[in-house]
């Protein structure tokens, strides 16, 4: 696995690591100027983030957000940041909604059977998501 996070000062946030069939980390190398922990968590509930469909969802910075409830169809994706806003889509397969510098606020359509969002992010930001019918 490459490149989990690359920064300038501080932070704080969650990323995915062996979620793709064959990936098997077994060691990081971490560069840093000063102090850092590294903490790893397993995809249980009282470890991850939820929210239902329909519904909304607000983070700040680097998340991993699971959904519930109905089956999404579209979602309204909002950031503030300033520099590089990613979504990924994690169901049947990996797909990506949103890559773009800056501030950004679009629609996208949610692939069928996605089960998770994987939000790479500098500042606030925002996932509605709206039920297929």
């Amino acid at each position: 696995t490459d490149l989990l996070v690359n920064t300038i000062g501080a932070y704080d946030g969650y990323v995915p690591l062996d979620w793709l069939v064959g990936e098997e980390t077994t060691r990081l190398g971490i560069k840093a100027a000063g102090d850092w922990t590294v903490e790893a968590y397993p995809v249980a509930r009282e470890y991850v983030h939820i929210f239902g469909v329909p519904g909304s969802y607000n983070g700040n910075g680097d998340d991993i957000v699971f959904i519930g409830g109905g089956e999404p169809d579209v979602a309204n994706i909002s950031s503030e940041g300033d520099r590089n806003f990613v979504v990924w889509s994690y169901g049947d397969d990996r797909d990506l909604l949103v890559n773009e510098i800056g501030a950004y606020q679009g629609t996208v359509v949610v692939p069928k059977n996605t089960v998770v969002f994987v939000v790479k992010a500098t500042g606030e930001w925002t996932i509605e998501v709206t039920a297929r019918e």
